[in-house]
């Protein structure tokens, strides 16, 4: 194996025992070999460290880092690319996923073919807690359009699922994003500032599974009347704090566009297609964002009023 790897891979996980041991056996199995697997452990209360460290004593591509606390899920993403040896490219994979044998050597060659390309991705399968097979993700066409507007709008379209996050990244372009940020919708804007810097290669077939499951963060965290702990969940570090999600995503996609290195009249052509995201529905998100903040900002101000004993 090559002392200098191109490729590394970054597990982030919390108490995956459910199914990181498949995920970890389909990485490792992988017909491309010249990776790093850098595994960071949010402080997992389960078997999850028994796991790993049953693992990495037999394979020595794979890292380890247990964190003091539960940093959240985006600190966490980013701990591993921080962790990664720096190698021409990157990706992160979920515990609960599952690449497929030729993942990592489709992707690499996909990227090697497209030096344009930000980002390789899979068709995806969905998968369900048994690994049965029980649907598909749409491919997504216009993310190789050579025009940034018509990716960005595929991107942040609501109606489509982010799948292409766990792709495999160019280094370079990747260090030119925020990476994860710490607000409910962050991995979108990430995808949108890759899909500024270059258009994205689909693989011509399937090579990925995404599993759907009862403990999927999204299914648990968007639950009636837990909308806002998706914040936490996020970032732990946002316990108490006003966040204004939404209108931090609308920020980091603005910025995206501006910072883009295409023309004018893409840029403008960019903008007109953040306008129909605001107007698709967001404005309501927008809206209740600072209904929240409001409020909140109302009971704290009651709450430090001084109690009148007379």
């Amino acid at each position: 194996m090559d002392s200098a790897p191109r490729v590394a891979i970054g597990i982030p996980v919390y108490n995956g025992e459910n199914y990181l041991r498949a995920t970890l056996a389909a990485i490792l199995d992988q017909t491309y070999t010249d990776f790093r697997l850098v595994i960071s452990d949010n402080a997992s209360k389960d078997a999850t460290p028994d796991i790993i460290e049953s693992i990495i004593g037999h394979d020595s591509r794979v890292t380890y880092t247990r964190q003091p606390r539960n940093l959240g899920a985006a600190p966490n993403y980013n701990a591993c690319f921080e962790l990664a040896p720096p190698t021409e490219y990157f990706g992160w994979i979920a515990h609960d996923d599952l690449p497929w044998p030729r993942f990592l050597e489709s992707c690499v060659a996909a990227l090697d073919a497209h030096p344009e390309a930000t980002v390789a991705y899979s068709k995806t399968r969905i998968i369900d807690p048994y690994g049965n097979d029980i649907g598909s993700h749409a491919p997504r066409p216009e993310l190789a359009s050579p025009h940034a507007a018509v990716r960005l709008g595929n991107v942040i379209d609501q109606r489509n699922e982010n799948y292409p996050v766990f792709g495999l990244m160019r280094r370079s372009a990747l260090e030119r994003t925020g990476l994860h940020g710490s607000y409910s919708g962050s991995d979108r804007a990430l995808v949108a500032e890759l899909a500024m810097l270059g258009p994205f290669a689909e693989l011509d077939d399937w090579q990925f599974s995404l599993r759907e499951h009862p403990q999927r963060s999204v299914r648990t965290q968007l639950a009636k009347g837990r909308t806002r702990s998706r914040d936490v969940w996020f970032d732990t570090a946002n316990r108490g704090r006003i966040v204004l999600p939404r209108w931090r995503r609308l920020r980091a996609y603005e910025r995206a566009i501006r910072s883009a290195p295409i023309s004018l009249r893409e840029k403008l052509w960019a903008y007109y297609e953040l306008a129909r995201w605001i107007g698709d529905k967001n404005w309501k998100a927008l809206a209740l964002d600072l209904y929240i903040a409001s409020r909140t900002v109302a009971r704290r101000a009651r709450a430090r009023q001084p109690v009148d004993s007379r």
